[in-house]
């Protein structure tokens, strides 16, 4: 074999690398951004026009400083204000798929366990960037924040809220953890009387306050309870979710139950709602305020004789 033979061959080897090379990078590009695409980003990019399909998303948008952003909602989005304001595009059983195409949203924001996952895939199919969330602990809250903000493009307002709630998590967890843990019941709704399990953010609240819930082990996160198993749970102390229109009546209902220790001792108290009924900023900075009414109950049966 020549030399010049010898440098051709050996020359078109390199090429041949070269381009096997570059077809392994251009596979392996593409599937990582297929991948990131279903996982509900992309690198580099700020959405623009957000569609937010909870109400508790749309609260997290505007926590994190993109408000201005949202182009929809779904029903029930009702703070801030100006959430009001938006176009619906559905409710918690369905969305409207038309009326999101003619938003042209950049970004839709979906909720994993409350979104229909047909609705979903539709939405994938059309070609819409469908970003699927769940908060399964309440540090989750502020982490969120702070992904909205990346993707918004509103990094400085989200990073301060989110070190905000993360610093109000730690003191509150740091100030109660060595307390003695009392049981206590949250009254989700009166009739059918509902509750939630441990894994329900309230619950995960109640655990930072060195609260016990009474019916953890439920099989769902809200369920209906039957009037005798909280008798025989006996909390020690009964905590009053709902409308405020409504609290009273149940308070009233409860009292003529006696033979519970937390009516027995007065243990019973009407909590704000719309703090605590979905994991949002608000449910975070509230929190401080669940644990002092908790630990009020907790020093009184302390202080008994």
């Amino acid at each position: 074999m020549s030399l010049a033979t010898y440098r051709s061959i050996k020359s078109h080897l390199f090429i041949l690398k070269l381009a096997l090379a570059a077809v392994l990078f251009t596979f392996s590009y593409q599937a990582w951004s297929n991948e990131t695409k279903q996982n509900g980003g992309k690198d580099n990019i700020t959405y623009e026009r957000i569609i937010s399909l909870a109400p508790h998303i749309t609260e997290l948008v505007y926590s994190a400083g993109a408000g201005e952003k949202l182009v929809g909602v779904v029903e029930y989005s009702d703070f801030p204000i100006a959430a009001q304001k938006l176009p619906v595009v559905g409710n918690s059983a369905t969305i409207n798929i038309e009326s999101i195409i003619k938003l042209a949203p950049d970004l839709v924001i979906a909720w994993k366990s409350g979104n229909r996952i047909q609705d979903i895939k539709r939405l994938q199919s059309l070609g819409f960037e469908v970003w699927q969330t769940e908060i399964h602990q309440l540090e989750d809250i502020p982490n969120f924040i702070k992904t909205i903000g990346e993707k918004a493009g509103t990094v400085k307002t989200a990073r301060v809220k989110s070190s905000e709630l993360l610093n109000i998590l730690k003191d509150t967890t740091q100030q109660y953890a060595n307390q003695t843990a009392i049981n206590a019941f949250y009254e989700i709704w009166h009739q059918p009387l509902m509750t939630m399990n441990s894994k329900q953010f309230i619950s995960l609240a109640l655990d930072t306050c060195q609260a016990n819930n009474i019916f953890a082990d439920l099989p769902l996160l809200a369920s209906e309870v039957n009037l005798e198993s909280v008798i025989q749970q006996d909390p020690q102390v009964i905590l009053l979710g709902g409308e405020s229109a409504f609290q009273e009546s149940w308070y009233q209902d409860w009292l003529r139950y006696t033979e519970l220790k937390a009516i027995k001792n007065q243990q019973i108290y009407k909590l704000d709602n719309d703090k605590y009924q979905r994991p949002t900023a608000r449910l975070i900075e509230a929190l401080p305020e669940l644990c002092k009414t908790i630990d009020k109950a907790r020093k009184h049966y302390e202080q008994k004789p």
